[in-house]
């Protein structure tokens, strides 16, 4: 298999243990412009379950390069620290420090 190949294979890999754990998190995927398809375009978020009723809302985004939905740098995490390099962090801190 080449090279780009298993890296292509390996990062759809990370991507999805990091969408999992923010699932298992409670979040979900929501797609946007509301309403749209997956096999229209759109653009991948995750929301928490308070989304209509939260009085505030932080919406987080990494560059374009970050290699995917909810990772902050897909070569920090292929160097071994898939939690800390994701969004899955800030959801695991103490109440305290995430409100």
């Amino acid at each position: 298999m080449p090279e780009k190949a298993k890296k292509d294979e390996r990062i759809a890999c990370l991507r999805s243990i990091v969408v999992t754990r923010l699932e298992g998190l409670g979040l979900t995927k929501l797609l946007l412009p509301l309403g749209v398809s997956a096999e229209e375009p759109h653009v991948p978020i995750m929301v928490s379950q308070n989304l209509q009723t939260c009085n505030k809302v932080l919406v987080l985004s990494p560059d374009t390069n970050s290699g995917g939905l909810g990772i902050w740098c897909m070569r920090s995490i292929e160097e071994g620290a898939l939690t800390v390099r994701s969004i899955a962090l800030l959801l695991l801190l103490p109440p305290s420090l995430n409100e």
